[in-house]
């Protein structure tokens, strides 16, 4: 553990920003009582059955000769070298709990890329639905062998993913205008986000597919602007480098672009079979 905050205790680019003004980590660390500073950062789940020795119990987070604790064989190798395996928490790979406010609100994969300054992936989502008859609720929402009304729907879900060698290079020389900061323009809305998020929907319904049956369809290109803005927000106040010199003014107006509960136009494309096709089913 005093490997990791050494390396990553202060958050860049502000150093008085610090990961244990928020994080305790009480959840991720084991004791090793014979080391003079015998703090380690795992999962302490994975341990075995603490109830090996008398001298611990499952609740006293230490560890003995005598515990159980799963390896792989490449972080085995490192450390009968006295090297650091590169999966190593120590090794920044440790990430905490994902945040609070993305499961109480079930947060869309959507509103997730709308309070993200980078994104490394295209997602397109392609869905074909034929609508056979009408039904209150949402056609997913319905429960397995129990659905009362004829549905047929087939689609797709890829994800491009770009590279990241090259981007990161590409980031590390670009340089902003004296005073400006590229977090600024957070969230994604309008042009800028129908270019990394693209919903295909192929229809033979009579008459126009509303914004509410779009929403009821594809679950995850839901927007509800506040909850973007709360996600973005959040990160400030946890330090994240990316987000510390945001403007919160700026992120409020700029969420006006978003639909207040919805799916922005921008990133659905309804495509409306032929007549003759209807017809011909």
């Amino acid at each position: 553990l005093q490997t990791y905050l050494t390396r990553y205790n202060a958050v860049e680019p502000r150093p008085q920003t610090r990961l244990t003004d928020h994080e305790s980590f009480e959840d991720w660390r084991l004791r090793l009582p014979e080391l003079e500073d015998g703090v380690l950062l795992c999962c302490p789940e994975d341990i075995g059955d603490h109830q090996c020795c008398e001298e611990h119990g499952p609740e006293s987070k230490a560890l003995c000769e005598k515990c159980r604790s799963p390896i792989c064989a490449n972080c085995f190798e490192h450390l009968s070298e006295a090297k650091l395996p590169p999966l190593s928490y120590a090794n920044d790979m440790w990430t905490g709990y994902g945040l609070e406010r993305i499961y109480r609100e079930k947060v869309t994969v959507i509103e997730l890329i709308c309070a993200s300054p980078c994104l490394t992936s295209l997602v397109m989502l392609s869905m074909e639905g034929k609508h056979k008859q009408e039904a209150p609720g949402a056609v997913f929402d319905e429960e397995a062998h129990m659905a009362r009304h004829r549905y047929g729907s087939r689609g797709n879900v890829i994800t491009f993913p770009l590279p990241v060698e090259d981007l990161l290079r590409q980031l590390s020389e670009q340089t902003l205008p004296e005073g400006d900061d590229v977090v600024n323009v957070l969230p994604q809305s309008g042009k800028q986000l129908g270019e990394v998020f693209r919903v295909i929907l192929k229809t033979n319904k009579k008459g126009k597919t509303t914004d509410e049956e779009i929403k009821t369809l594809v679950h995850q290109a839901r927007v509800r602007r506040q909850v973007v803005v709360d996600l973005i927000l959040d990160m400030k106040k946890l330090g994240h480098p990316s987000f510390t010199n945001l403007d919160e003014a700026a992120v409020k107006e700029n969420a006006a672009n978003l639909p207040e509960d919805g799916v922005p136009p921008e990133v659905v494309k309804v495509v409306e079979r032929l007549k003759e096709e209807m017809e011909a089913e």
